[in-house]
């Protein structure tokens, strides 16, 4: 799932979600565009900030 279609779906932005976890707001960014792979950890503070399940992440979309 990728992260920028669930940042659209809930109303929030990479700042936003920058400012909820511990992760810089430029490292946001190439997570929502797919320039950069998100790590576990990552993964978990994003999915805890959004009320998501992590795994999600690194589903394979079809």
């Amino acid at each position: 799932m990728k992260l920028n279609y669930i940042l659209k779906e809930k109303g929030i932005t990479a700042k936003q979600l920058s400012e909820q976890t511990s992760i810089k707001y430029a490292t946001m960014l190439k997570y929502s565009s797919g320039e950069r792979g998100m790590s576990v950890k990552a993964a978990k503070e994003i999915g805890k900030a959004l009320g998501i399940d992590w795994w999600l992440f690194f589903e394979d979309e079809e």
